[in-house]
């Protein structure tokens, strides 16, 4: 619906700034999900959009259940991060993603502020 030759505005819509960090809502694979696929790529989806420079290994952690560090890839889109593993995630494996305290930032410089974990498996059962 954009006119020729008019410009956009940014409008503030609270008076207040921003003073609360973003927090995790949904996340693909879904926690407790089994059978998942080994070429899959984790995602997670916050309620604010996330600073694509707060993302990396030590605010986003990927390992197995055994402890083994999962090496990859962070994109980030506004409210979205997405994880690629550098290979294809092993079979019949518990996968543990984590998102510490103080991790992700949103854009006005928030950190999270709690930790937020989810557990999936390429398997058929999920350890704990």
């Amino acid at each position: 619906g954009a006119q020729s030759g008019q410009s956009t505005a940014v409008v503030p819509w609270t008076k207040d700034p921003d003073c609360t960090g973003p927090s995790a809502e949904l996340t693909s694979p879904s926690s407790g999900a089994l059978w998942v696929d080994l070429s899959s790529r984790i995602g997670l989806s916050f309620d604010e959009m996330v600073e694509p420079r707060s993302v990396h290994p030590g605010s986003l952690r990927v390992w197995t259940h055994s402890g083994e560090t999962v090496s990859g890839r962070f994109y980030t889109q506004e409210n979205l991060v997405n994880f690629v593993p550098d290979s294809q995630l092993l079979a019949d494996t518990t996968y543990i993603v984590r998102v510490p305290a103080q991790g992700i930032i949103d854009t006005t410089g928030n950190p999270t502020e709690q930790s937020f974990e989810f557990r999936f498996s390429t398997g058929g059962e999920l350890e704990e």
